[in-house]
């Protein structure tokens, strides 16, 4: 065996080994800010989809509450048509004001999205929604 056989011997051995463990400790630096990335986009989505739903619940209602009398006539109707039209949101009907004022009839909601990582104080945060339908 040559001496530049046995050199390249033992560098192609440890080099590979360090190759080894830097890969695992670029990995150990890297995954928890990318699983913190990958899951604040869940929440981003999350609550971008949750703000619409609600947006669609309450304008659908307030129409409904200024037009069909018969379907939407009292306001505990018209925070049950927004519960029936919120699909996939557990809504609270405490949460919901109706009322009619000098627009039309009012109808508003806030629904708290807890986020599955707490970026916020105390990991929620309060969605509003509110629509006005002229009488």
């Amino acid at each position: 065996m040559t001496p530049a056989a046995g050199r390249r011997h033992l560098r192609g051995k440890s080099s590979h080994a360090d190759a080894k463990g830097v890969v695992a400790i670029e990995y150990a630096l890297l995954f928890p800010v990318l699983l913190a990335f990958v899951l604040g986009l869940i929440d981003a989505g999350r609550v971008v989809w949750t703000q619409a739903t609600l947006s669609h619940a309450v304008d659908v209602a307030a129409r409904c509450g200024a037009v069909d009398a018969v379907k939407c006539g009292e306001d505990d109707a018209v925070k049950d048509y927004v519960v029936a039209r919120a699909a996939g949101v557990a809504l609270d009907a405490e949460l919901i004001d109706v009322e009619v004022v000098e627009c039309g009839e009012k109808v508003a909601v806030s629904h708290p999205v807890r986020l599955i990582l707490p970026w916020t104080g105390k990991g929620t945060v309060m969605l509003k929604a509110e629509a006005c339908y002229p009488l």
